[in-house]
């Protein structure tokens, strides 16, 4: 007993690699509680993101009073409704301290870890209310021709890489009297989860001429038509990519196996404003081996 005792009290002092832990659970998928958190931590001050091995784990650091916390969020699903979320706090320069502290009283460090943490729960609380998927199951890609401008961002940022070229798109189209034949799209080509980037497409559907124009910063493609599964999303479109992670998890529920490149239609126009959950995308994730 006393071997035990001791080897626990070792570890929990020497070898444990974080001072505290945080835990929660919340009706989200792992991808969304993900992209929440960034999105709520990028837009405070002494912040800094430490990277990511998949959208279940990644880390931040934070500066509480000229103190570094590290904050290594972790996510599991406990079912497919809920997921657990485990935030581990650490702080380097007052490990052994803390985690004494910890043990037997409110500390700062135990306040301030606490806080961060009810307040990226009361986020995604929130932002839960702010959208809705509907996962419809298997349909088709329709075919079509379009004009497009390249991009790279990082996933949060999409929607700003799209307004960015939004106008400049369109309004040189017409221009150069090629017709438009539907709501603009994205197609993604490259979803790096780990370094949290996108590399897409933001395209607009065109009636092909009989000769394509020569156009700086604009290119021309084909969609192809091919089986996908589809989800209807509303909401901004700045947080569209959370019908990813739910077609993702339907494909999974589903044994079907899917390229993760998907494409979203937008068919409501956000300066018009609105409410938002009346906005409109649909949101497709190609089948693997059905078509190109």
């Amino acid at each position: 007993m006393g071997l035990v005792f001791l080897g626990t009290v070792c570890w929990y002092f020497l070898i444990k690699p974080h001072d505290y832990q945080i835990a929660f659970k919340t009706k989200a998928l792992p991808g969304t509680i993900n992209q929440m958190v960034k999105s709520w931590l990028d837009s405070q001050d002494d912040t800094k993101f430490l990277g990511q091995t998949s959208v279940e784990d990644f880390s931040y650091e934070i500066v509480h009073n000229d103190s570094v916390f590290k904050y290594q969020w972790h996510i599991n699903k406990a079912s497919d409704s809920i997921s657990q979320v485990k935030v581990y706090v650490s702080n380097d320069v007052n490990s052994l301290k803390n985690r004494m502290s910890v043990l037997f009283s409110r500390t700062p460090f135990k306040i301030r870890s606490e806080h961060t943490v009810m307040e990226a729960m009361k986020r995604i609380k929130e932002h839960l209310d702010m959208f809705r998927v509907t996962v419809v199951g298997e349909e088709p890609l329709k075919p079509t021709y379009y004009a497009y401008t390249s991009l790279r961002t990082a996933q949060r940022q999409k929607a700003g890489g799209m307004m960015k070229d939004y106008n400049f798109l369109s309004s040189v189209l017409v221009q150069n009297k090629i017709e438009l034949n539907g709501p603009p799209f994205v197609a993604v080509e490259n979803w790096d989860v780990e370094n949290d980037s996108l590399q897409f497409k933001f395209c607009f559907p065109i009636i092909r001429p009989d000769t394509l124009p020569k156009i700086k910063n604009i290119s021309f493609g084909q969609l192809h038509d091919r089986k996908a599964i589809k989800a209807v999303y509303n909401g901004n479109y700045i947080t569209s990519d959370r019908a990813w992670y739910h077609l993702m998890h339907y494909a999974a529920q589903h044994n079907l196996n899917v390229e993760p490149k998907p494409i979203e239609i937008f068919y409501s126009n956000p300066n018009m404003g609105g409410d938002e959950l009346k906005w409109k995308a649909e949101v497709f994730m190609p089948l693997l081996g059905e078509g190109n």
